[in-house]
């Protein structure tokens, strides 16, 4: 147990020093799509953390088709990243308000955007992999 606090105060430092994740989906055709986001606007542990979008995004309807999803977040300088699997659920504006405009992210989205189109991403992760000082090891969460 003690191994497991420590893999997540590792990766805890990680996502509050960086200003980017990489978000993983599955298209339409099964091939991986991962683009770049602003790190998670909240985030309690490892296990649950909420991303924003709008929802013309083709993200959204990823998520939607196929629930199963990545984060990686990574410190170059230091070189160490580390892999979160999981799945995502995509709330609509009312739940996206509810759960994150109490955090800042109006600076972001102004209010009057969560009627048009604003959505929250929830990922729940299961596992993952860590990357640091040469060597990589899976976990579960």
């Amino acid at each position: 147990m003690e191994h497991i606090n420590q893999v997540e105060q590792f990766i805890q430092e990680i996502i509050k020093s960086q200003n980017l994740a990489f978000l993983g989906s599955v298209d339409a055709n099964g091939f991986p799509a991962v683009r770049a986001m602003l790190r998670p606007r909240k985030y309690d542990d490892i296990r649950d953390m909420w991303f924003t979008t709008h929802s013309p995004s083709d993200k959204v309807k990823h998520f939607e088709d196929n629930p199963k999803a990545c984060v990686y977040f990574c410190d170059p300088a230091r070189f160490h990243g580390i892999l979160l699997r999981g799945e995502i659920k995509v709330y609509d504006a009312v739940a996206a308000e509810r759960q994150l405009s109490n955090i800042g992210d109006a600076l972001y989205y102004p209010k009057i955007e969560f009627a048009n189109g604003y959505m929250a991403l929830n990922f729940m992760s299961i596992s993952g992999r860590l990357y640091q000082q040469h060597h990589s090891e899976d976990f579960f969460i």
